[in-house]
């Protein structure tokens, strides 16, 4: 973020942001009367500090309330509150497709209204405004865009079919479950996508609840795949839908809004005040950096390593189903298995000694135990992002007369009716089309994967149920604005 130095400048400007790009912090702007005014307070008070002229300007709003210079000095001067806000915000968030831009105009509304923002702060707390300024423009941008509000009318089966891998590991985490529960938890989601097939058309909210005979399927899946997780305990189709049920709810109250209250929030500010907030300048460029180190070192592995990877952590491939689809015995997937600890193992320790020679620091084991999974998430978007592409491009370039249809299905959740009505055909047509989208999709992504990895997907005998489920998934969040007609 280009920081602002000088306090003239700090109560004066306004970041300039990039609607089209999705950007904040392009620059800033000065506004002339804001700029003069701030001269003239500080020829007569060359003493003041920012603090002091933050603690100036929210006393001239208290006291005249009619006028909107002192309003407008105290909303210039919170463009970092509402940048940093909104970055949260964004990161929370982010896989319900919110804009930075539209959080950033939120905040920067409810800053414009000082009186109303600061109704509750009390300077005796010795707090500093832009660090107090932060929760309250955090909550105000959560009410604006009611987060989660939409899939909070999802049936709970579509809820598990929707909410990604990484969204769910974070649910999971944030409720301070054991390794184990969580563990069982994710190769429970992994399983209920793989076996739950639910009706191949209709509204994309609500989804119908298995049938016997699909959990009877997801426990039998589970208890196959178990040792993969070192889960000891064999289930029952109750036991997973019991899991089903818990895990819902985890979800559900994960995306419920709660506002951030000033008494809640003490000790957080307390923590913030000696901690500068960071910029969405360096958080992006940290998390870039961690993605091409780890994308080199795992370019690094073997190229069947690399290969098993992308049908395991891409598509959803169980370990025996890759060793089957190697023309190994099924009995053999424990060699996959230890191929793929190792990795783990190597790209964890080459991330470790990159991060302390570049920061100058030592990790505890705690903290190398907690790098471990985001080394995961890494992987499985790099192993997923691959297949991505290629859907991309045969939308983008075979299939560019249903962007429309797939726009409007898919990417806004509209029914059958109404996109049927958009493009003034019939609803069979509609469901004829989406059908007919999927199998073009689904034998151009199998010619690409048995090329490129030089296998045989026809031995799988749920070779085709992963890539639809991996095709069904990326359809609903596929980025949709950026698709060439």
């Amino acid at each position: 973020m280009k920081k602002r130095e000088q306090i003239e400048h700090m109560f004066s400007s306004f970041m300039i942001v990039d609607d089209r790009t999705d950007s904040l912090n392009r620059g800033w702007q000065t506004d002339k009367s804001l700029r003069n005014s701030m001269r003239t307070l500080l020829t007569t008070e060359p003493e003041l500090s920012e603090e002091d002229c933050a603690q100036f300007w929210l006393q001239q709003v208290i006291q005249d309330r009619g006028k909107p210079l002192a309003s407008n000095h105290l909303c210039a001067y919170l463009e970092e509150s509402c940048c940093f806000a909104t970055l949260q915000v964004f990161q929370q968030f982010r896989q319900f497709n919110i804009k930075r831009v539209d959080c950033f105009f939120y905040a920067r509304e409810a800053a414009a209204n000082p009186q109303k923002l600061f109704k509750r702060y009390d300077p005796g707390q010795k707090t500093r405004l832009k660090t107090y300024a932060q929760y309250p423009l955090k909550s105000a941008i959560l009410e604006r865009v009611r987060i989660g509000s939409e899939l909070l009318k999802y049936s709970p089966p579509t809820l598990m079919r929707t909410i990604s891998k990484k969204r769910f590991t974070e649910v999971l985490r944030n409720a301070h479950l054991s390794k184990t529960k969580i563990d069982s938890c994710l190769l429970f989601q992994q399983c209920f996508r793989d076996r739950y097939s639910p009706p191949e058309m209709g509204t994309n909210r609500k989804l119908p609840p298995p049938t016997l005979a699909q959990w009877k399927a997801i426990a039998s899946d589970y208890n196959q795949r178990r040792r993969e997780f070192d889960l000891t305990e064999a289930v029952t189709e109750k036991d997973m839908e019991n899991l089903f049920n818990f895990c819902t709810t985890l979800v559900r109250d994960s995306l419920k809004i709660r506002m951030v209250s000033w008494e809640e929030s003490q000790n957080v500010l307390e923590l913030n005040q000696t901690v500068p907030p960071e910029t969405e300048e360096s958080l992006t460029e940290e998390s870039r950096q961690i993605r091409e180190f780890l994308v080199t070192a795992f370019s690094q592995q073997s190229s069947d390593c690399q290969n098993w990877f992308k049908l395991w952590m891409g598509l959803g491939f169980t370990q025996t189903e890759i060793a089957i689809a190697l023309g190994w015995n099924p009995g053999h997937q424990y060699k996959i298995s230890r191929a793929f600890r190792r990795c783990q193992t190597d790209l964890l320790k080459a991330l470790v000694l990159w991060i302390q020679e570049r920061f100058n620091t030592t990790l505890t084991p705690e903290q190398m135990q907690a790098i471990a999974p985001q080394i995961n998430e890494c992987l499985e978007q790099y192993c997923q992002g691959e297949f991505h592409r290629v859907l991309q491009q045969t939308v983008t370039r075979e299939l560019a007369t249903e962007v429309d249809l797939l726009t409007t299905f898919y990417g806004k959740g509209s029914t059958l009716e109404v996109v049927a009505d958009l493009l003034a055909i019939t609803v069979a047509d509609v469901e004829a089309r989406v059908k007919t989208i999927k199998q073009h999709l689904q034998t151009g992504l199998q010619s690409y994967i048995e090329q490129t990895l030089a296998i045989d997907l026809a031995v799988v005998s749920r070779a085709s149920h992963h890539l639809e489920t991996f095709i069904d998934r990326w359809l609903l969040t596929a980025p949709y604005a950026t698709f060439r007609r």
